[in-house]
């Protein structure tokens, strides 16, 4: 039907019954395309990239490796390398990939107001959105057992214009990542008919909560 999109990850339309290119301005024929900020035609100085990695070696459950704020664009997520575990992620309502112990399948979820692509082949993830995210999402890893993790994630923020104007990507200091990361579960205090078991969560600035 006219106007409908021609793939599902692409922006050109269909009309008349045949693929038509259509640029971010809404011209058919265009070439026009968004830069890496999203802005039409702009030479993506408008925004900057932030990278990060998450390495992990004990502990086991979810662990949080980071949170992508609001107005977050072109986020990426990739495993280092295959391994037993699973990349999660959760908006501020309840809308999640791989939360609460339940693992999804491979496909697109409506989070933080956009649509995240969750690829999993074998034992290696990635996750990927266009953005821009509307409220923070916070990334995180599912863990079975004590080993070596990692994981490489980026994204695009935009810059206000003192930022744009006064300071070069390169000099401008890197954010601070807060991360939490708990010890593995104590024995439970009985052997059966209901009982507690507790863990320490411990945050990358030297703090503790008991957690039960």
């Amino acid at each position: 039907m006219d106007g409908t999109p021609c793939g599902p990850y692409e922006s050109d339309l269909c009309v008349n019954g045949r693929c038509q290119k259509i640029g971010c301005d809404g011209i058919i024929g265009s070439s026009a395309k968004e830069d890496r900020c999203g802005v039409c035609n702009g030479d993506g100085h408008s925004c900057k990239i932030v990278k990060g990695d998450f390495n992990h070696t004990k502990g086991r459950g979810y662990i949080e490796a980071a949170v992508i704020p609001v107005g977050a664009r072109r986020i990426k997520v990739v495993e280092d390398k295959p391994s037993h575990s699973f990349l999660a992620m959760k908006d501020s309502t309840k809308r999640s990939i791989n939360s609460d112990w339940k693992i999804e399948l491979p496909g697109e979820f409506q989070l933080a107001g956009t649509t995240v692509r969750y690829v999993r082949r074998g034992l290696w993830e990635k996750m990927s959105a266009k953005g821009p995210t509307k409220t923070p999402l916070y990334l995180m890893v599912l863990l079975f057992h004590d080993q070596t993790y990692g994981i490489h994630y980026e994204y695009t923020v935009s810059l206000n214009v003192t930022e744009r104007d006064d300071v070069s990507e390169e000099q401008r200091a890197p954010e601070h990542l807060y991360l939490w990361t708990h010890s593995s579960w104590q024995d439970c205090n009985v052997q059966c008919g209901g009982g507690m078991t507790h863990t320490y969560l411990h945050t990358s600035q030297g703090e503790s909560l008991q957690a039960f």
